[in-house]
Protein backbone atom coordinates (compact mmCIF):
# COMPACT_ATOMS: atom_id res chain seq x y z
CA UNK A 1 0.00 0.00 0.00
CA UNK A 2 0.98 3.05 -0.57
CA UNK A 3 1.93 6.39 1.14
CA UNK A 4 -1.04 8.95 1.61
CA UNK A 5 0.20 12.33 1.36
CA UNK A 6 -0.82 15.68 -0.51
CA UNK A 7 0.42 19.13 -1.52
CA UNK A 8 -1.64 22.20 -2.12
CA UNK A 9 -1.04 25.45 -3.48
CA UNK A 10 -2.54 28.39 -3.02
CA UNK A 11 -3.87 31.73 -4.96
CA UNK A 12 -2.03 33.58 -1.96
CA UNK A 13 1.21 32.23 -2.32
CA UNK A 14 3.77 31.39 -5.41
CA UNK A 15 5.53 27.82 -3.66
CA UNK A 16 3.99 24.82 -2.93
CA UNK A 17 3.27 24.13 0.60
CA UNK A 18 3.07 20.46 1.90
CA UNK A 19 -0.15 20.27 4.08
CA UNK A 20 -1.02 17.37 6.64
CA UNK A 21 -3.85 15.27 7.39
CA UNK A 22 -5.87 14.87 10.90
CA UNK A 23 -8.11 12.56 11.19
CA UNK A 24 -11.07 12.83 13.97
CA UNK A 25 -14.12 10.75 14.88
CA UNK A 26 -16.50 13.19 13.43
CA UNK A 27 -14.66 14.52 10.42
CA UNK A 28 -11.03 14.63 8.75
CA UNK A 29 -9.31 18.15 8.81
CA UNK A 30 -6.68 19.84 6.12
CA UNK A 31 -4.13 22.01 7.97
CA UNK A 32 -1.53 23.85 5.71
CA UNK A 33 1.86 24.81 7.27
CA UNK A 34 0.98 28.17 6.55
CA UNK A 35 -2.41 27.76 8.35
CA UNK A 36 -5.25 28.01 4.98
CA UNK A 37 -7.52 26.12 7.12
CA UNK A 38 -7.64 28.53 9.49
CA UNK A 39 -8.11 31.28 6.69
CA UNK A 40 -10.85 30.49 4.35
CA UNK A 41 -10.16 33.23 2.05
CA UNK A 42 -7.73 31.62 0.45
CA UNK A 43 -8.39 28.90 -2.44
CA UNK A 44 -6.31 26.28 -2.52
CA UNK A 45 -5.88 23.05 -4.85
CA UNK A 46 -5.29 19.61 -3.01
CA UNK A 47 -2.87 17.83 -5.06
CA UNK A 48 -2.30 13.54 -3.77
CA UNK A 49 0.72 11.78 -4.39
CA UNK A 50 0.57 9.00 -6.70
CA UNK A 51 3.19 6.87 -4.87
CA UNK A 52 5.28 6.67 -8.03
CA UNK A 53 8.89 8.22 -8.59
CA UNK A 54 10.20 9.53 -11.72
CA UNK A 55 13.40 8.79 -13.04
CA UNK A 56 15.19 10.64 -10.80
CA UNK A 57 13.92 9.64 -7.91
CA UNK A 58 11.43 12.45 -7.36
CA UNK A 59 7.76 11.80 -5.79
CA UNK A 60 5.27 12.67 -8.46
CA UNK A 61 2.32 14.22 -7.50
CA UNK A 62 -0.95 15.49 -9.15
CA UNK A 63 -0.54 18.32 -11.41
CA UNK A 64 3.16 17.56 -12.01
CA UNK A 65 4.15 18.13 -15.84
CA UNK A 66 5.87 15.27 -17.18
CA UNK A 67 8.25 15.43 -20.15
CA UNK A 68 8.07 12.49 -22.65
CA UNK A 69 10.59 11.04 -24.03
CA UNK A 70 9.79 10.09 -27.78
CA UNK A 71 8.51 14.21 -27.92
CA UNK A 72 10.89 16.82 -27.04
CA UNK A 73 9.45 19.57 -25.54
CA UNK A 74 5.87 18.19 -25.23
CA UNK A 75 4.51 17.17 -21.61
CA UNK A 76 1.76 15.81 -19.77
CA UNK A 77 -0.23 16.83 -16.99
CA UNK A 78 -0.69 13.55 -14.37
CA UNK A 79 -4.54 13.96 -13.43
CA UNK A 80 -6.87 11.33 -11.07
CA UNK A 81 -9.12 9.89 -13.64
CA UNK A 82 -12.53 9.59 -11.85
CA UNK A 83 -13.87 6.97 -14.63
CA UNK A 84 -10.64 4.66 -14.79
CA UNK A 85 -10.28 5.32 -11.01
CA UNK A 86 -6.71 5.68 -11.66
CA UNK A 87 -3.44 8.46 -12.25
CA UNK A 88 -2.83 9.09 -15.36
CA UNK A 89 -1.05 11.71 -18.15
CA UNK A 90 -2.93 13.91 -20.26
CA UNK A 91 -1.07 14.93 -23.00
CA UNK A 92 -2.94 18.37 -24.71
CA UNK A 93 -1.37 17.28 -28.17
CA UNK A 94 -1.53 13.92 -30.45
CA UNK A 95 2.34 12.85 -29.02
CA UNK A 96 1.38 10.02 -26.57
CA UNK A 97 -2.60 10.14 -25.81
CA UNK A 98 -3.67 9.41 -22.75
CA UNK A 99 -1.41 7.05 -20.48
CA UNK A 100 -1.50 4.97 -17.28
CA UNK A 101 1.16 6.58 -15.05
CA UNK A 102 2.43 3.54 -13.74
CA UNK A 103 3.34 2.38 -17.43
CA UNK A 104 5.72 5.61 -18.06
CA UNK A 105 7.11 6.33 -14.23
CA UNK A 106 10.39 4.86 -14.70
CA UNK A 107 11.47 6.17 -17.48
CA UNK A 108 10.00 10.20 -17.06
CA UNK A 109 11.00 13.65 -15.66
CA UNK A 110 9.05 15.92 -13.86
CA UNK A 111 9.41 19.06 -15.29
CA UNK A 112 7.45 21.25 -12.78
CA UNK A 113 4.02 21.34 -12.09
CA UNK A 114 0.81 22.71 -14.01
CA UNK A 115 0.94 25.67 -11.34
CA UNK A 116 4.45 26.94 -11.56
CA UNK A 117 4.99 26.22 -15.62
CA UNK A 118 1.36 26.02 -17.46
CA UNK A 119 3.09 27.33 -20.49
CA UNK A 120 4.76 24.05 -20.91
CA UNK A 121 1.64 22.40 -21.85
CA UNK A 122 1.29 24.89 -24.70
CA UNK A 123 2.58 23.08 -27.68
CA UNK A 124 5.86 24.59 -28.85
Amino acid sequence: MREIKFRAWGNAYTEENKIEMRYSDKYPDLSCFWNLAVNHSYAIDVMQYTGLHDANGKEIYEGDLIECQYCKNEHGQVIWNKEMLRFQLRWHDTCCGNARLTSIDSWSKINGNFYENPKLLEKS
